[in-house]
């Protein structure tokens, strides 16, 4: 849509090429001038013909003036200091108005042509032209005006920035040889290809459509010509000067003559506007780089002045922030002079960047040193701290939880990080270290014992709710024995951890470990206390499930793999947290999501039952995975019972297969002479499945 304001300038853009069409078809074969103009010659050639007088209505006949300004007189007039200052310019001589004119931009006069009317009936006619020339010559390198463009149309390409078509704004890209400025907008339907134009004009040829100007004209050869982009309305324009050249109705001979020379002349005119346009081009690029030049001067300057102002004032260049400090940087790569006001607005500004400057270079060092000091207190202490953990999993303790002891970081930053840490001051604090880190390792278990207790109500309350459940065999009064207990359970952002293998559990790189983060997580515990009273009280090691029964040490647990039997298919081995948060999940789980699937109404009614109910039992809950040396040190132990074991042979000469161990050593010492055989001399006869693992059934 295009506003009242915009429809006002479109007429003038209009008016403006009606006003020039003239100057153009007389000047078509003429070039402009040099940059150097006189002033005398401009007042000469600018004649100015009055207006030709108009007759006067007859006073019984209503004019549009008369209903204007009647309409005009109801109207608010308008008001400010400024208003109507330059309606006299017009009045004044006509040497005086060039002269004044002669110290304008081609801009500032094709703004003023737009003003009134009579500016611009009299900047847009052919004598004004020594005004355009003055106007240029504020740019001595710009090249003169092409006999294809007048010099208003030449002035409004170069420096305005509004669509050709659309008057929109900010529209910075040019076409030089098509002689547009269009928006994004504009341009697709404007810039058109030549293939295109074919179909669209039939008048239009091949030969024809050479003597239009593309954008790549200098080397868009007869093939490629017609993929190339045109300027719509030119293809228009060239068709009426061909008809006007060579009109219908001629001789063939006499109209192939015309017709070759108005080719000639238009190919002429395409090959000039290629070199305006790569010399216009070439003074775009080099006034950009001339405005950088003169911009990083400038910004040379500066830096200096303020370097001399910041060091008269007592600082010196290595107190200075870095260059890419967004304040620093911003004052100091201005490219404008420094003045008095400047410096006054600038200096406390600068004075602020390098205090910053000065207390983060002090930063630095002190973390520096602060790095130094604990990589010397490093190798005492990570030698006290191996030492503990490998003693006793329970005194486990991480390196990050050691340096916020109060005696660690007390020698760590004695006076600011600049004391070095040696052996005779370590020597000094090691048994302080050792017995903070003791105090510590006791306010972990207090810490995590509380944890228990606010919590421990919470299990009857689960047992209460759903009597599937297992029932909880926690203490009124929980110690130190239940919290290092198999069956007790703590949560951390949803991993199941034990004591003390809870104490390993790393936070993040290098956070320090907090007893805070974990809960006590009564719902396992409950299961784990039913699976670990299973296998206490109602099964033992056998290598089937018909073999008798023996006794399995609890200390086994953590190191041992178990597998589930109530699964449909065999599970994947898994440890004991594994285990218990199976059973968990699979139970306790699949009947919450069933009381969920019936809706809260319905919820208390639900009596759901799983394969993996842990009060069921009609069968195994789960069997313990021994490795094959276990099994192979179970089976050892029970033929050492039975007194033989009779699956050797001699691994020399094969003798044997069902002889036992001395019986296959006594025939080596004295069939082969070997008082002492070697491992592959005996030779043990496997007759079990290897890939069966024995098994402890609970």
């Amino acid at each position: 849509m295009i506003t009242r304001s915009a429809k006002g300038r479109i007429e003038v853009v209009k008016h403006e090429a009606d006003v020039v069409a003239d100057a153009e078809e007389a000047d078509a074969h003429t070039s402009s001038g040099g940059a150097d103009v006189d002033v005398a010659q401009v007042v000469e050639e600018a004649v100015v013909k009055p207006p030709k007088k108009k007759q006067r209505p007859l006073a019984s006949e209503p004019t549009r003036r008369s209903v204007k300004d009647e309409t005009d007189k109801k109207q608010k007039k308008p008001r400010g200091k400024n208003v109507g200052k330059l309606s006299k310019l017009l009045d004044m001589p006509v040497d005086i108005f060039c002269e004044i004119t002669a110290h304008l931009e081609p801009l500032d006069v094709l703004r003023l042509a737009r003003s009134t009317r009579d500016f611009n009936s009299m900047l847009m006619s052919r004598s004004s032209r020594p005004i355009w020339r003055a106007a240029r010559a504020a740019y001595p390198d710009l090249p003169p005006c092409p006999p294809d463009l007048s010099e208003p149309a030449y002035a409004r390409l170069l420096f305005e920035k509004d669509c050709h078509a659309c008057l929109a704004p900010r529209t910075f890209k040019v076409d030089w040889v098509l002689r547009s400025r269009l928006c994004h907008r504009c341009r697709p339907n404007l810039i058109i290809r030549g293939n295109v134009l074919l179909k669209a004009y039939p008048d239009l040829t091949e030969e024809l459509l050479h003597c239009i100007p593309c954008r790549n004209n200098l080397w868009a050869g007869s093939r490629r010509r017609r993929m190339e982009s045109f300027y719509g309305g030119s293809v228009e324009a060239l068709l009426a000067r061909y008809r006007a050249a060579v009109p219908q109705g001629l001789p063939e001979d006499e109209a192939e003559t015309r017709r070759e020379e108005f080719i000639q002349r238009q190919k002429e005119s395409v090959l000039l506007i290629s070199e305006h346009a790569e010399k216009v081009n070439e003074w775009i690029e080099n006034g950009r780089l001339s405005k950088m030049q003169q911009g990083d001067m400038a910004v040379n300057r500066r830096q200096a002045e303020l370097h001399k102002r910041l060091m008269e004032l007592g600082y010196e260049e290595a107190d200075f922030p870095m260059s890419s400090e967004p304040d620093w940087y911003q004052i100091m790569n201005q490219p404008r002079d420094l003045t008095p006001q400047i410096w006054a607005k600038a200096r406390p500004k600068l004075e602020a960047c390098i205090q910053r400057a000065k207390e983060e270079r002090a930063k630095i060092e002190r973390n520096a040193r602060k790095a130094d000091r604990r990589a010397e207190l490093s190798v005492h202490v990570n030698r006290v701290v191996t030492a503990r953990n490998e003693r006793d999993p329970r005194l486990y303790m991480q390196i990050s939880n050691v340096w916020k002891l109060h005696t660690v970081d007390a020698i760590l930053s004695e006076d600011d990080f600049k004391v070095p840490i040696t052996e005779a001051r370590w020597s000094e604090v090691k048994d302080q270290v050792e017995k903070e880190m003791d105090e510590f390792s006791e306010d972990v278990v207090s810490r995590l014992i509380k944890k228990i207790n606010e919590r421990k109500d919470e299990l009857r309350g689960i047992e209460d709710n759903d009597k599937n459940v297992a029932q909880s065999s926690t203490p009124s009064s929980v110690d130190r024995d239940y919290l290092e207990s198999h069956s007790t359970f703590f949560d951390c952002e949803g991993s199941s951890l034990q004591y003390p293998q809870m104490l390993t559990y790393t936070h993040g790189w290098g956070a320090a470990w907090n007893p805070e983060v974990f809960k006590f997580d009564e719902l396992r515990t409950l299961y784990a206390e039913t699976l670990l009273a299973s296998m206490r009280g109602l099964s033992g090691w056998r290598p089937s499930a018909k073999a008798p029964q023996q006794d399995f040490p609890d200390s086994s647990i953590m190191t041992s793999s178990f597998q589930c039997l109530r699964c449909d298919q065999p599970s994947f081995p898994m440890d004991w947290p594994a285990l218990v948060v199976h059973y968990t999940r699979e139970d306790y789980g699949a009947r919450q999501d069933a009381r969920s699937a019936a809706g809260a109404r319905y919820a208390n009614d639900i009596t759901h039952s799983t394969r993996h109910n842990i009060r069921a039992k009609s069968r195994p809950l789960a069997r313990i995975i021994l490795t094959r040396e276990e099994a192979h040190i179970q089976r050892e132990k029970a033929a050492a019972s039975k007194g033989t074991h009779k699956e050797h042979k001699c691994g020399i000469c094969d003798w044997g297969g069902e002889k036992t161990r001395e019986e296959v050593t006594t025939h080596v010492q004295h069939e082969h002479s070997k008082d002492f055989p070697d491992d592959g001399d005996i030779v043990r006869l496997v007759k079990h499945n290897p890939d069966k693992h024995m098994a402890f059934y609970f």
